[in-house]
């Protein structure tokens, strides 16, 4: 898989800025339901402060147990981009890289793991580069 991971730190200003205008931005409501899988190869870049928190509208202090494991469980909400086999350990990582060529800028931003999520979550990769965790 030919994959590089760009970071700000290192990619500060590097390229054109027609190249840079091409990056597909990435902000917080692409993590809303998950993990976001980058199926496609391309440059994406973030554009905004990631804290990852799958279903964030769930109100912690008053939910049951149980509402809170399903919010973070992707098999349970049945969304179909999250097959069982990859996802059965849970939302493993903010973003899945599954495509051959793609670039990623942090372009200055970050991405972090919300509280709740980290509680639930036994491990967690900011960014996983397999469709699934523990992969040959």
């Amino acid at each position: 898989m030919k994959l590089s991971i760009l970071t700000a730190a290192l990619l500060a200003g590097a390229g054109s800025a027609a190249a840079q205008n091409k990056k597909r931005c990435l902000y917080n409501h692409h993590f809303a339901d998950g993990t976001l899988i980058i199926d496609q190869p391309g440059s994406y870049r973030l554009c905004d402060d990631i804290v990852f928190c799958p279903h964030n509208n769930l109100d912690v202090e008053s939910a049951s147990d149980e509402e809170i494991a399903e919010a973070f469980d992707p098999i349970v909400q049945g969304n179909p981009k999250y097959n069982n086999n990859e996802y059965a350990l849970g939302f493993f990582a903010a973003i899945a890289v599954q495509a051959d060529d793609v670039s990623l800028s942090l372009n200055g931003y970050s991405i972090a793991q919300c509280r709740e999520h980290a509680l639930m979550q036994r491990f967690f990769a900011v960014i996983e580069l397999a469709s699934a965790p523990f992969t040959d």
